[in-house]
């Protein structure tokens, strides 16, 4: 509904879940009212209303716009967010990442797995180290098949917290280039 406000389809999945009550009854009028092309319409004025404007909202966060207290609380209240709880959460994540980070004391307890690709399936970690995930070993002579694709899909999601991968080319990987820009922190050592 972001890029199309007027996409049927948008307005009765939105209208599921936030107008849980009065849903039945848009539904029934859609039902008999076989002219009436525009689900949005069917709405009563105050559940279009609501709608519109938590999509003015999701549209002023999409532009990196600011949003008032008022407008996230709403947003927030809508989706059964709990900011203090997200922020909790939030804060013990970065503690445990820092507390992992800082700590300068090596147990001789921390044990690690050294194994495959494929061997790693079903295994999980906190830190997944991928070495020399390159190309030339990743790719089959040079082609993208669904093969490596998946392989590189179970490596990744070996990881509970963090995944490192090495390779010893300047450029993305391939596959590395596929992922989201703000997934990636890149550290160049040579």
């Amino acid at each position: 509904m972001l890029k199309d406000k007027e996409s049927n389809l948008g307005w009765r999945i939105v209208c599921k879940y936030i107008l849980k009550n009065n849903l039945s009854d848009a539904v029934k009028k859609s039902y008999f009212e076989v002219e009436q092309k525009k689900f949005k319409n069917l709405l009563n004025k105050d559940d279009k209303k609501s709608v519109e404007s938590l999509l003015t909202v999701l549209r002023k966060i999409v532009d990196k716009k600011e949003i008032l207290t008022e407008e996230s609380k709403k947003l927030f209240d809508c989706f059964g967010y709990n900011p203090e709880e997200i922020t909790i959460q939030k804060i013990k994540n970065d503690l445990d990442k820092n507390k992992f980070i800082k700590s300068k004391k090596v147990s001789k307890n921390i044990r690690i797995k050294i194994t495959t690709i494929l061997g790693s399936k079903g295994l999980t970690s906190d830190y997944v180290f991928i070495v020399n995930c390159d190309d030339r070993f990743i790719l089959d002579k040079g082609k993208i098949t669904d093969e490596n694709i998946c392989k590189f899909i179970v490596a990744l999601t070996r990881a509970t917290r963090r995944v490192y991968i090495y390779t010893s080319k300047d450029s993305f990987p391939t596959f590395v280039s596929w992922i989201d820009e703000q997934n990636i922190e890149e550290e160049l050592k040579r």
